[in-house]
């Protein structure tokens, strides 16, 4: 593995390498300096040195750019590849590496990096620098076309991430002019186009290699791809300052000339998880997490990566690691007990819930409830798309402006439940209009789905654990009637329709307070009415099931049209109607 990282220049995780060998189930890959023995290499090894050029310091010096003899290149990098293979490879036998080779994966970059930004802090014009391009790329691609001689079967190629978004260079380079910055994110235009030159040299060199060595698979990682996601969408991220610098000086981008990281009165921010850049150069652990699952998990890699991992049993999801634990609960391996339960006895609350598959031992954490959103919003799990002409990423700059609005407990009413599926003939209708996107969301369910209605229906009954905290922790960081620690996935598809979170019906009293449309999901509600079990020898209390959510819905409507019975057909085909599976 090859890249420019300056000496693990993050708080976190060193780069999205080591994301993705934990997404793949493998140890954090062992740097080649910190082994000493072929066992220690068993699972691969990183020859990434921060600062290392993909050019040796003679070309620089001869192009009149200072740089220390000691500066790693890639050739010596690839040295000590050639070292290992020594170690790895008993008694020299390269044949018999051959397998290893095989079966192994070879990321070679990002590098390039540090041979522009030596130049570019040192004052050369980026129109010289442009020059230097094609040699790093040849460099690069000399680099693959060996380890292919070797036995490499299969290379991830990373490209150049947006370095017009660097904190550094954002103040290094500060203009006047609006035409020299990104719309929307503000970061450096012509350094971000000089990103994307480096990239798309790098792009067409792989597309000849793939010509000339057909039985290797050459992949290509657009970290520029993958980093702008984070820019353009930074709160689906939970990053709140993308272009500033958690650790350094001051000034607006959270850096100065005179203070660096670690060096001089430099300031370290509170909650580094909010930021994407760590140091000013170096993406911060969240960043690179985000570039990461825009690798493994969405459209980043050419040709996909999942097509080249099929022999893995899972690419495993980034950041959940306990899927099957309760995060608040008892003890156990499933984090349960049948004398604790979150919120009641001696229940405990793990240190990080996103790290957790379930919440509570019965609903899903906020982490998994945002992954289905995503997969019903982004992927192939609604049997008819949605009929917007495009649904946005999730998260959104007014997301937590909408947390206040959406969960206000003003007004009182009196129940609501389930989310099976009540209106369903109308969202098809609404599909066959192909409506422009939704004003309003008019949701049924359970407590899958309830968004505050259990807290007006029965008050503080202590009986109910989602009105008491530890519920609500995450997001909200209050206890809302919501049967997770934060939100839930009709909170990620509002948010994602850029509609404020949908109003509990029992929290509104006028038609204005439905404008976007309300929620008549009621925790514990049932499909079913109490007397079909009771009929069957099942005792039940009287709970809120569908037709009762139903009968809010007709009442809603009477509010909102009283005079206009052909107006509510044409709101309802414009609106969209959400009902999920019953549970709790």
């Amino acid at each position: 593995m090859w890249n420019n990282s300056r000496a693990r220049g993050v708080h976190g995780y060193a780069s999205s390498r080591r994301a993705a060998a934990e997404a793949m189930g493998l140890p954090f890959v062992r740097p080649y300096w910190g082994g000493q023995t072929a066992g220690n290499f068993a699972s691969g090894a990183n020859f990434a040195v921060g600062g290392a050029t993909a050019l040796s310091p003679e070309f620089f010096r001869e192009r009149g750019v200072p740089m220390d003899d000691d500066t790693v290149h890639l050739d010596m990098e690839m040295e000590w590849f050639r070292d290992l293979l020594g170690m790895l490879c008993t008694g020299g036998d390269m044949d018999g590496c051959k397998g290893m080779m095989n079966q192994s994966l070879f990321l070679v970059g990002e590098i390039g990096g540090n041979d522009y930004n030596l130049p570019l802090m040192s004052g050369m014009s980026i129109e010289k620098i442009r020059n230097f391009t094609p040699s790093v790329i040849a460099k690069i691609s000399s680099i693959i076309t060996e380890l292919i001689g070797l036995g490499a079967k299969t290379l991830v190629v990373p490209g150049n991430i947006p370095i017009g978004c660097i904190p550094m260079y954002l103040m290094q380079f500060e203009s006047d002019k609006k035409e020299d910055y990104e719309p929307k994110i503000g970061c450096l235009r012509w350094m971000n186009e000089f990103s994307q030159y480096h990239n798309k040299l790098l792009v067409d060199e792989l597309e000849n290699l793939r010509k000339l060595h057909p039985d290797v698979t050459i992949i290509y990682a657009d970290y520029y791809g993958a980093a702008m996601e984070v820019f353009l969408s930074p709160e689906r991220f939970g990053i709140e300052d993308p272009l500033v610098a958690c650790c350094g000086g001051r000034g607006p981008y959270g850096v100065s000339a005179s203070v660096r990281c670690g060096y001089g009165e430099y300031k370290v921010c509170d909650d580094p998880a909010k930021y994407a850049s760590w140091d000013g150069f170096h993406p911060s652990e969240a960043a690179y997490k985000g570039i990461a699952i825009g690798l493994l998990q969405g459209s980043y890699t050419q040709p996909p990566i999942v097509s080249i991992t099929n022999s893995c049993p899972q690419i495993i999801g980034l950041g959940i690691e306990n899927p099957l634990a309760a995060c608040c609960g008892g003890g156990g391996p499933y984090g349960v007990s049948e004398t604790a339960r979150c919120g009641h006895g001696e229940y405990k609350v793990c240190d990080d819930p996103q790290l957790y598959g379930s919440w509570d031992g019965y609903h899903p954490s906020e982490a998994v409830f945002k992954a289905i959103a995503i997969g019903l919003l982004r992927g192939s799990y609604t049997q008819a798309p949605l009929a917007c002409p495009q649904i946005p990423e999730l998260g959104s700059s007014v997301e937590y402006k909408r947390e206040r609005m959406a969960s206000s407990t003003s007004g009182r009413r009196g129940a609501a439940a389930v989310v099976l599926a009540a209106v369903a003939v109308l969202l098809s209708a609404s599909q066959a209009l192909a409506a422009p996107c939704y004003p309003r969301v008019f949701s049924f369910g359970d407590s899958l789905t309830d968004t505050g209605n259990i807290a007006f229906l029965y008050g503080n009954d202590s009986r109910r654990p989602t009105l008491w905290p530890p519920y609500g922790e995450t997001f909200f960081h209050r206890a809302t009637g919501r049967a997770s620690n934060g939100r839930l996935i009709i909170d990620f598809i509002a948010d994602a329709l850029g509609l404020p979170f949908v109003r509990p019906y029992w929290s509104g009293r006028t038609a204005g307070d439905f404008a976007h449309g309300a929620n008549f999901a009621v925790g514990g509600a049932t499909a079913l009415s109490p007397d079909f079990y009771r009929e069957r020898g099942v005792h039940v209390r009287d709970t809120v099931h569908l037709d009762m959510e139903m009968n809010w819905f007709r009442d809603l409507l009477g509010l909102l049209c009283p005079d206009d019975l052909a107006g509510i057909y044409v709101r309802l085909l414009n609106s969209f109607s959400f009902h999920a599976p019953c549970h709790l």
